[in-house]
């Protein structure tokens, strides 16, 4: 049976990350991957930027009054709390209160499955210990990077980056376009009196042009004055009004083309909050890229091929001989200090509302 969207016992669903309280039992035991070596580092996109989550109806997470006791083992209501917060977006659509059986449930269900297992002397045993072992170093491994990440990412910052971005992306004028590509000035002329006779733009486009946006009516979608077409054309598209047309064709190096503008509109760039996240993954991958760099730099790695050979890559140089001064080294991609906010990309010269498309082409 299930409640508001979420199994009971009886169906459980995928079990989400385990409360870090020690009196909250592991999810139902699967099938073990083959052993694989540690992965690496992870290069996640920064955490959302949003205040921590907060316990529903407004109750304090260190509230410890008691939501059931199994076997003289207590699970508090502050885990189930946590559990909620745990859930996927879909699921948190249903109250807290609705959803609050069944995550009781999915509780005590775990600890029943961490006490029998502990009758049987599981604790202990080979396959659960490699498991704990690869939790803690990824857990290690994720704490480690947050925090650094953390060291580059503040509200000041943040703010900083997104008067850049600002800056750098005024508010920009586009148009939503059509054309018709033909190959000669007397086509052009013949389609452009058809449209004076009030022949539908799209199906002419459809009929006689030939260029790719034929198959869609002719439409090339917005476009900003920068956005790589031929300057005659772009010249005399801008010209237009909505819902106007050229009465003259139009020559560019792919032919002879009539234009029309179906919509123009200014686009601003994105508010603080919409840009916020963006502008902090990059910081995020900056950082990241820099630090993982750093630490490469300063390691001693050597990997080895299939066949057991060493990876030349890794190799070190030959000590110099003796009586000769060493090259001197060059330049290394070593993590900035700590309050060295690395280098704006993306989020600071991305065009606001225009798609990322190659110069364009009829």
């Amino acid at each position: 049976m299930a409640v508001g969207g979420l199994a009971t016992a009886q169906q459980p669903v995928p079990q989400p990350a385990p409360s870090s309280r020690p009196t909250t039992a592991p999810g139902p035991v699967v099938s073990t991957p083959a052993p694989q070596a540690p992965a690496a580092a992870p290069v996640t996109p920064a955490p959302p930027l949003t205040s921590p989550t907060a316990s529903p109806a407004g109750k304090s997470a260190s509230d410890n009054k008691i939501a059931a006791v199994v076997d003289g083992a207590v699970i508090f209501q502050s885990e189930v709390e946590a559990e909620y917060a745990s859930l996927p977006p879909d699921f948190k659509v249903v109250p807290y209160a609705r959803l609050y059986p069944s995550l009781v449930n999915r509780l005590i269900d775990r600890r029943l499955l961490l006490n029998r297992g502990n009758a049987q002397g599981l604790k202990n045993d080979p396959e659960v210990r490699q498991r704990v072992a690869g939790a803690e170093e990824r857990a290690i491994q994720e704490v480690f990077l947050s925090r650094e990440v953390k060291r580059y990412i503040s509200e000041d910052t943040l703010k900083a980056r997104y008067a850049d971005y600002v800056k750098a992306n005024p508010p920009q004028e586009q148009i939503r376009l059509r054309l018709i590509l033909v190959e000669s000035r007397a086509i052009a002329e013949e389609v452009i009196t058809a449209l004076r006779q009030g022949q539908d733009f799209s199906k002419l486009a459809q009929e006689r042009s030939r260029a790719a946006t034929g198959k869609t009516g002719g439409d090339v979608g917005y476009i900003t004055r920068t956005s790589g077409m031929p300057e005659t054309l772009m010249k005399a598209a801008f010209l237009l009004e909505a819902g106007q047309f050229t009465k003259t064709p139009v020559e560019s190096p792919f032919g002879w083309n009539i234009l029309k503008v179906e919509d123009r509109r200014t686009v601003k760039p994105g508010t603080y909050e919409e840009k916020k996240q963006e502008i902090a993954n990059d910081i995020t991958s900056k950082v990241v890229e820099n630090l993982l760099a750093s630490l490469r730099t300063g390691a001693n790695i050597e990997r080895y091929n299939t066949d057991g050979s060493v990876v030349e890559l890794d190799r070190k140089p030959a000590a110099p001989a003796a009586g000769t001064q060493p090259p001197a080294p060059g330049p290394t991609s070593a993590a900035p200090p700590s309050g060295t906010l690395p280098a704006a990309t993306s989020p600071s010269t991305a065009t606001p509302g225009a798609p990322n498309r190659p110069p364009m082409r009829p």
